[in-house]
């Protein structure tokens, strides 16, 4: 884990810059420069980026180069649970307004008239400042979202496939043991996201989706672009934000890349032994891998090319562990495949390679 030094600099848009890559960084799970660097170099980035490159962006006095703030964002925003889109479009109008000195920043200026009339006389220009009229935004709908949510009852996430949770843009918020440990927002369906946060802890070990609740907040989907669940997030009250729980499926350039001993699938990583809950019948391979991929709770992602050779009648019945399956397929479907297990999710491809925080490993 890296926790960078945040430096002294005067209010303003590179103030805000540095604060908003400071919030990504924890959002994230505080991963170390190097971790970052890593990433970036094995990304589809413009650029490639030192550890020390990585570590002045957050903690040096000067403006760093937008190619690398725009890498960061797209390395730390999958692993804060967010899209680079999203991040960028945070960002860019700061490191823009950063650039420009403080005396160019445009200044409307409205022409005095002449007066229409010989007695209509302009008045007299005050040089006193003129008081400005303003609305605390972000404060106003962080109070609102709270008191809305406080006013939620929570519900057992465990009974979430039959609730009635609106298929809309909302907040929701999750609780572990009676304790507040994530909150989540959905552009378009809050029920997708809650159903997906059931299906994650339902194949995790170390913890229980019986031990998990939920409570949730429908919003018109205009407020759900000023991210919302930002503005009442805190470390020390939601650590399940800080430690890659949102996390999406990082591509197969991220699969080398090592997890703070922090990170949420090191403490709960996915259940091998977990049962599958029907049978699995197929006609072809893809369609096989497929409904394995879909009858899991974790994910479990695979190479587009299949081995050769015809394979038919595929079968799976139900109960069977999922380490029984991942055996079977490679001695099997896969033979000359490595299927690899991984904290958080599990790879099959045509290769023989060593991963750091491996599970197991199966091959003929």
């Amino acid at each position: 884990m890296g926790v960078f030094h945040q430096p002294q600099l005067p209010p303003g848009p590179h103030k805000d810059l540095n604060e908003a890559l400071h919030d990504l960084h924890l959002r994230a799970g505080c991963p170390s420069s190097r971790a970052i660097a890593q990433a970036i170099s094995a990304g589809d980035f413009p650029l490639t980026a030192s550890h020390e490159r990585v570590r002045m962006a957050f903690s040096a006095p000067h403006l760093p180069a937008w190619p690398l703030v725009e890498a960061l964002c797209g390395v730390l925003a999958p692993l804060a649970g967010s899209t680079p889109p999203r991040e960028v479009n945070l960002v860019r109008g700061l490191w823009q307004d950063s650039r420009r000195p403080a005396r160019s920043r445009p200044v409307p200026v409205i022409p005095a008239s002449e007066p229409s009339a010989p007695w209509l006389t302009p008045a007299p220009r005050s040089t006193a400042e003129t008081p400005s009229f303003g609305v605390d935004v972000v404060r106003a709908v962080r109070e609102q979202l709270r008191e809305a949510l406080l006013l939620k009852d929570t519900s057992p996430l465990e009974l979430a496939p039959e609730a009635e949770v609106p298929d809309s843009a909302g907040v929701y918020e999750l609780f572990h043991h009676g304790r507040s440990v994530f909150v989540g927002r959905a552009e378009r369906s809050v029920r997708s996201r809650i159903h997906q946060a059931h299906r994650k802890l339902s194949g995790r070990k170390g913890i229980s989706v019986h031990d998990v609740a939920y409570r949730f907040v429908p919003m018109d989907a205009s407020l759900a672009d000023l991210s919302p669940e930002r503005m009442i997030i805190h470390a020390d009250d939601h650590p399940w934000n800080q430690n890659g729980f949102g996390s999406k499926d990082l591509g197969r350039q991220r699969d080398r890349t090592e997890l703070t001993s922090r990170h949420f699938d090191l403490q709960y990583p996915i259940d091998l032994d977990w049962a599958i809950q029907y049978d699995i019948v197929e006609e072809s391979l893809p369609q096989f891998l497929r409904a394995i991929r879909d009858a899991l709770p974790y994910m479990f992602r695979y190479g587009k090319t299949s081995p050769n050779g015809t394979v038919e009648n595929l079968r799976i019945a139900s109960r069977t562990p999922a380490r029984e399956i991942f055996s079977a397929l490679a001695e099997g479907p896969l033979a000359g495949w490595q299927i690899t297990a991984k904290p958080g999710y599990v790879i099959a491809y045509e290769e023989r390679r060593a991963y750091p925080q491996t599970l197991a490993v199966f091959r003929q």
